[in-house]
């Protein structure tokens, strides 16, 4: 069974480009990013991960807004 690695970000370029490779290099395959309007170029930079679902917040709902964002994914199993 897949397992669905949720991450929230904002303004934390920085910290995904160490945590991405490593969760890749542990084999997770669905990896979501839910960005919270970060004002930083992550969103630019997360826009080139190709291995990723990205999830663009157009305004910052801090920490518990952004991670609600991920109900209204849908996952068909």
């Amino acid at each position: 069974m897949p397992i669905t690695v949720a991450i929230t970000n904002f303004n934390a370029r920085s910290h995904l480009q160490r945590l991405l490779p490593q969760l890749r290099r542990h084999g997770f395959t669905d990896i979501v990013v839910l960005d919270d309007a970060s004002t930083d170029d992550s969103q630019a930079w997360l826009k080139h991960q190709s291995d990723i679902r990205l999830v663009l917040g157009r305004t910052n709902l801090g920490p518990t807004g952004n991670r609600n964002r991920l109900l209204e994914l849908s996952y068909v199993s």
